[in-house]
This record gives structure tokens, sequence and C-alpha cells, in this order.
């Protein structure tokens, strides 16, 4: 094995940031990100969504309700991820979306790639 090999299998550490979490709330099926979500965090998103199109079927759902997208690297992470879950035949699903994030995704035409549900609007009576 050469040298190259030898280092580029080694797994990655990545520094924890504080704020930032992302928990598997149903394996393989549902994610929570929570913090936001930027090129300082992407590795650890991109490395949770991989884990779970691997290890799953059907929809992933991946909840965004404490989350904020702060910058292109992380729509570019969610887009790369939709990709990634299409040829794995599952289908990605953004729940829980901001009216922020909402208003970005649209105003970015990433409307036309992502799936996502807003979060439902409170009743007042």
């Amino acid at each position: 094995m050469s040298d190259f090999v030898a280092r580029s299998t080694r797994p990655h550490r990545y520094k924890s940031v504080p704020g930032f979490e992302v928990h598997q709330v149903l394996p393989g099926t549902e994610l929570a990100v929570i913090g936001e979500l930027n090129v300082n965090t992407i590795s650890v998103v991109r490395d949770a969504l991989s884990a779970a199109i691997d290890s799953g079927e059907g929809e992933l759902r991946v909840r965004l309700h404490g989350a904020e997208v702060i910058d292109a690297a992380g729509l570019g992470v969610l887009v790369g991820a939709d990709r990634r879950a299409a040829k794995a035949g599952r289908h990605l699903v953004l729940t829980d979306v901001s009216p922020r994030l909402d208003r970005v995704i649209r105003s970015t035409k990433l409307s036309r790639v992502l799936t996502w549900t807003t979060p439902p609007v409170a009743a007042t009576a």
C-alpha cells in the first residue's frame, strides 16, 4: 500500500463547533441539525447525511428547526446530500424550514431541486 493511500484512508477527526450539533432522531430516517450550518460545520453535516443515506431506505428527513443556513457552503451540502440520496434511491426532505431559509431556497431557485416543509403556523384565537 502506498503512503498516499495509507494517509487518505485514515479517519478524519473534526473539531467540534460550540453551539452546533447533528442528532440522529431515527437512525437512517431522520436527522436534526441545530446551530449555524456554514463552511465551518458542513463536514460534520456531510458525514452525518452520508451515514444516514447509506444506512436507511426511503425518505430521509432533515429537521432544520434549530438550524440557520449561513452561507453558500451550507446550501451546497444540502444540495449535495439531495443528489447523493437520489443516486441511492432515496428522497431527501428538509422539514421545519425557517421562513428565512424558505425565502433563500426560493430566491436561489433551489426550489427546483430541494423538497422542504415549513413549520405549521400556530393558530390564534
